[in-house]
């Protein structure tokens, strides 16, 4: 139920604030209402589902109007039970929305604002301008929501002038332009990565970037050319168009150059867009980009920029330890594992630590250890299901001493699953099936099961543009050699 999943939604801080909300009398006078709350957090919520049984039992306690009640709820009593959670759900909604707004400065500056022009309360408007003019000169990372603050605070300074009479003696408006400008601007570029980033990726995303060039001379303009976010929101756009190894080097000495005036989660945007440039290289068969991509990672520790909201991304951690192990850093890549552990959503907890614990022992040539890892590697998402299916393929390549039909199985297996999964970006999918084709083709001439040579092998492989650990494929080829 919708409602059930969205409080099980809220942290404990959330509910216990909601709970108080729902309280007030000034929101809620129903105390049906406010007992079904009271309830659902002591029984259900993170405890059981929500099922007819559990249903039956909260009404019951509800005791709406002396009601009797049956192991399962009458037609009437469920209609009832139901419009009392849709009372309780609007409460939830409005109740987000002033969250929301209390944590979007420039929302609540924009209604109050327009409130007090209404009354014309001049004098209080001109003491909460100055208050925000000054707490907006003492921000140095100016992020798209410091130019929307920034304009909502311009344009009440521009009403207020207006209703005075004082616009014809000074106005404001090369500062309300400026900051209306770049605040425009930012979302423009921002979304412009978004959409470039979504077309790369799939062949089926098609958008219209006239819109886009049409704004070229107001990006050309000094005031917003020199502007810092704009300088590395370009810079990222044409990595992503054109990318090539001086624009690579040219985004990343713009970000340690404004470094300190560019907002945390800026700085994580653009990090990600240089090593997933990185990644691409990779996959591409550049192999020095590996080293490069290691140290892309170790910059983004060091600028605490692994951790999100809160909580480590399980697939960017995922990818710091497997470019340590390629680079052969594992001592980092084990103080990683410690380090981000407690960061990890309980749930996935576990698994993660097994999976990258398991790639440790992988590029340590411990496979026996390896295997025992990621077999108790429960079902994450995909990036991991994906990478602990190859990775266990790959152990079980290094194990076998002799030909073993159950290991085919399990190369066959994971084939299947790569050409069956539709969420799988194209280029990724083709990489991962040329990966597991060669490996098919190496074991084979290993074990002197097959009838290709090691040199028809190789010249496949470099016939392919897209092929996933590729340097690792050479190693196994190198191995082979007479």
């Amino acid at each position: 139920m919708l409602l059930i999943d969205l409080l099980n939604s809220f942290s404990e801080i959330e509910l216990n604030r909601f709970s108080r909300f729902v309280n007030a009398a000034y929101f809620n006078t129903d105390q049906y209402v406010t007992k079904l709350l009271d309830l659902l957090q002591t029984h259900i919520i993170r405890q059981t589902a929500f099922n007819t049984i559990s249903q039956s039992k909260i009404f019951q306690q509800l005791n709406y109007k002396s009601e009797i009640v049956g192991t399962t709820l009458n037609k009437r009593q469920n209609k009832i039970l139901h419009a009392k959670m849709s009372d309780l759900l609007k409460l939830a909604k409005k109740f987000l929305y002033i969250e929301t707004i209390q944590e979007l400065t420039a929302s609540e500056k924009e209604l109050l604002y327009r409130r007090l022009l209404d009354k014309k309360q001049y004098q209080l408007i001109t003491r909460s301008l100055a208050k925000d003019k000054k707490l907006l000169r003492h921000i140095t990372a100016k992020d798209i929501a410091y130019y929307n603050f920034s304009f909502q605070v311009e344009k009440a300074k521009f009403m207020q002038m207006h209703q005075t009479g004082l616009l014809l003696k000074k106005d404001n408006l090369p500062e309300l332009t400026e900051s209306l400008d770049l605040y425009y601007i930012l979302n423009k570029l921002s979304l412009h990565v978004a959409a470039l980033s979504l077309a790369n990726a799939s062949a089926q995303k098609e958008y219209d970037f006239s819109a886009m060039e049409a704004i070229a001379p107001l990006l050309d303009l000094p005031q917003y050319a020199n502007q810092p976010l704009v300088k590395i929101y370009r810079c990222v756009i044409k990595l992503i168009q054109a990318g090539n190894d001086t624009i690579y080097h040219q985004l990343l000495t713009l970000l340690e150059e404004h470094a300190s005036v560019i907002p945390q989660h800026n700085l994580n945007d653009f990090y990600i867009a240089a090593s997933n440039f990185s990644s691409a290289q990779i996959r591409k068969g550049n192999v020095t980009y590996s080293k490069k991509l290691f140290q892309l990672y170790k910059i983004m520790d060091a600028k605490n920029l692994i951790i999100e909201s809160g909580f480590v991304p399980i697939k960017k951690l995922k990818n710091a330890i497997t470019l340590s192990c390629k680079v052969k850093e594992f001592e980092w890549a084990k103080m990683m594992i410690d380090k981000y552990r407690p960061a990890i959503k309980k749930g996935q907890r576990d698994s993660v630590w097994h999976f990258n614990s398991g790639l440790i022992a992988f590029y340590q040539n411990d496979f026996k250890t390896a295997i025992s890892h990621f077999i108790r590697v429960d079902k994450i998402n995909l990036a991991y299901d994906v990478d602990c299916k190859i990775i266990l393929l790959k152990s079980h390549y290094e194990m076998d001493k002799d030909y073993d039909e159950r290991t085919m199985r399990i190369f066959r297996s994971a084939a299947q699953f790569i050409k069956n999964n539709k969420l799988l970006p194209k280029a990724h999918k083709k990489g991962y099936q040329n990966l597991i084709n060669i490996v098919i083709s190496l074991y084979r001439f290993r074990h002197k099961a097959g009838k290709q040579s090691l040199e028809r092998i190789r010249k496949k492989l470099e016939g392919f543009d897209m092929v996933g650990d590729k340097e690792w494929l050479l190693e196994k080829i190198q191995m082979l050699e007479p």
